[in-house]
């Protein structure tokens, strides 16, 4: 065995003096004249589809254009050919080197993709050029490549829940929305091929150089497809009955927790920000008025205005402050520590009893019932319901939003809480802000009989059960459920309801109109004219009333009135349900007269 081993090594030894004496400037040259070329396969990411299995998010073949800086001459002079062959700005191509600059120079850059037939045969002939023209010398350092790229069928529908990809240092990345949060799932593992090439750039045969082809190939491994909980039915009807306003819509299922629709407006293109935008391009999206990168379903907060009233009158009931017989007086304001606070019916609600307060909205009547409950326990109920806190969702950067509290306000403001900010919190002003997902989350908690729902938008991952469980959470007893329920049907099945507008024949909906003040009124009630300045309209609602299915919100900025501008939203995505879900057939309009819009 010793000997085995010295003639071992001696064989080894005298092999590496061979090639290190005898082959030196041999293999000097073959370095110095041929190098390895590393190009990156990507992997098929994941395809993303509705919950019926119609595509959202795929990939399509696209001719890319890769670059290898090691064979750069001339940088500047190359990157103006092939920006007058594609059209593409100089700019981006210089951003790419820059943001690649600590990258190895022997491995190939992204430098354009989805380029025409007619650019990638322009391209290729300049390359064939490159051995035998000094001019196209550094042509040599490009390449084209067929791969997988990310496309959108339905983008400015879905933008906001799906999100998009982008190249960050040669890797496609998540950077919104599902393609973010599911990043690892839908990525799979990229691959890369190496290739021996002389100067030129030509391939030359790996086998004259002691390597096999096989060992050269790493094939890429596909990422994992999603099915989401989403309906393209419903958000395609969402999304026409926003037109061009400002807002969000959420809508959930009760049992599941699924995400029927999510609706941002305005919405965006992302197939355009895939790649190849400059940063002057990304700055004037990014810095747009209206916000189209903004999810505004779970990013943006607002004052959910008369919707809250949902949460005092159950803190109402549950704490037993309130019985549905006792009747409050409202004579058009309420005076509390010498302050004037007024109902938006400035005649007056005469004497309401339970159902119809929350059934016309009276304000008054929340401001008694919200001095008598206090702040702490509003918040505490406000809380449990799903408000003031993160959904859970499965997306990244979701606000909280904010419920206040005695505490809250000692610790942020540093101040004591006034016992009249309870009355302007009890009717959904004030600190209050809501996310239009956390109120559906609410308004589902609620028509569920207090049940916590988990909202969630990946019905199941490929070769995964993804249903997630409902736990229990706030129980409502059966007396006060059914009160409660009673009122959120008068809404809008009573003629006298602030959301009657929207009730369709057929089916029984219940729930509550909001108006949220964006400027404070002066002393004379009066505010400047501007649709900056309007109110933004809330609607809350679930469906059917007698045994609820789904609960939804929808919110419009600088909408005014709820009822006259959140709720025919609802109505659309509510009709477009039960045809998609019961085969519900809807009547043609008569020329009946409608009743003029309530408030709130």
């Amino acid at each position: 065995m010793g000997l085995v081993i010295v003639l071992f090594f001696a064989m080894v030894c005298s092999r590496l003096l061979y090639l290190q004496l005898f082959k030196r400037v041999a293999y000097q040259k073959i370095s110095e004249n041929f190098s390895l070329k590393e190009t990156p396969l990507l992997a098929q990411r994941g395809i993303l589809t509705d919950c019926k299995g119609r595509v959202l998010a795929t990939t399509r073949p696209s001719f890319n254009l890769f670059l290898t800086p090691q064979k750069i001459k001339d940088t500047q002079a190359l990157f103006e050919k092939i920006s007058k062959i594609t059209g593409q700005s100089q700019e981006i191509f210089s951003q790419i080197l820059e943001k690649n600059k600590k990258t190895p120079k022997y491995k190939a850059l992204l430098l354009m993709q989805d380029l025409n037939s007619d650019q990638a045969a322009q391209l290729n002939i300049f390359k064939n050029l490159a051995q035998k023209n000094n001019e196209y010398a550094d042509f040599s350092a490009i390449d084209l490549k067929i791969e997988p790229l990310r496309t959108y069928p339905q983008s400015e529908l879905f933008s906001h829940p799906l999100g998009f990809v982008r190249n960050e240092g040669g890797d496609w990345l998540g950077v919104q929305g599902l393609e973010k949060f599911y990043e690892a799932t839908l990525r799979g593992v990229d691959g890369k091929e190496q290739t021996v090439v002389d100067a030129f750039g030509r391939e030359m045969n790996a086998l004259a150089f002691g390597m096999a082809k096989e060992s050269l190939l790493e094939n890429p491994l596909p990422g994992k497809n999603l099915q989401l909980t989403l309906d393209r039915d419903l958000q395609e009807a969402a999304n026409t009955a926003f037109g061009n306003q400002s807002g969000a819509l959420a809508l959930l299922e009760l049992k599941s927790g699924d995400v029927l629709a999510l609706v941002s407006k305005p919405s965006f293109n992302a197939n355009q920000l895939l790649s190849n935008i400059s940063a002057k391009e990304w700055k004037k999206i990014n810095e747009d008025e209206l916000k189209p990168l903004l999810n505004r379903t779970l990013q943006a907060a607002y004052p959910p205005g008369s919707t809250f009233k949902i949460v005092t009158a159950l803190t109402g009931l549950m704490e037993g402050k309130i019985s549905p017989q006792e009747k409050f007086s409202c004579p058009g304001y309420y005076m509390s520590g010498g302050r004037r606070f007024s109902c938006w019916n400035a005649k007056g609600h005469g004497q309401v009893d339970f159902y119809h307060a929350l059934m016309s909205s009276c304000d008054v009547y929340f401001y008694k019932l919200g001095e008598r409950l206090g702040v702490d326990r509003i918040a505490e109920y406000a809380k449990r319901l799903g408000l003031g806190q993160l959904t859970g969702i499965d997306l990244d950067y979701e606000r909280s939003g904010l419920i206040p509290s005695s505490e809250w306000k000692k610790r942020v403001k540093k101040e004591e809480w006034n016992p009249s900010e309870t009355l302007s919190m009890a009717i959904g002003q004030g600190y209050d802000l809501v996310t239009p997902l956390q109120n559906a989350l609410m308004m589902a908690t609620v028509a569920s009989g207090g049940k916590k729902i988990t909202p969630h938008l990946v019905k199941n991952e490929e070769g995964k059960e993804g249903v997630k469980k409902n736990e229990e959470g706030l129980k409502i007893p059966a007396e006060i459920y059914k009160t409660l329920m009673s009122a959120l049907k008068g809404v809008v099945q009573d003629p006298g309801g602030t959301a009657h507008r929207i009730a369709l024949p057929g089916v029984e909906i219940g729930g509550k109109t909001g108006t949220a003040q964006v400027v404070n009124y002066d002393t004379q009630g009066r505010k400047a004219k501007s649709r900056k300045t309007e109110d933004h309209a809330w609607f809350v609602a679930y469906a059917p009333a007698e045994n609820p299915e789904i609960a939804l919100a929808v919110v419009v900025e600088h909408g005014g009135h709820g009822g006259a501008a959140a709720a025919p939203i609802a109505q659309a995505v509510l009709k477009k349900y039960f045809e998609v879900y019961h085969n519900q057939v809807w009547k043609e309009k008569t020329d009946e007269p409608r009743k003029k819009s309530r408030r709130p």
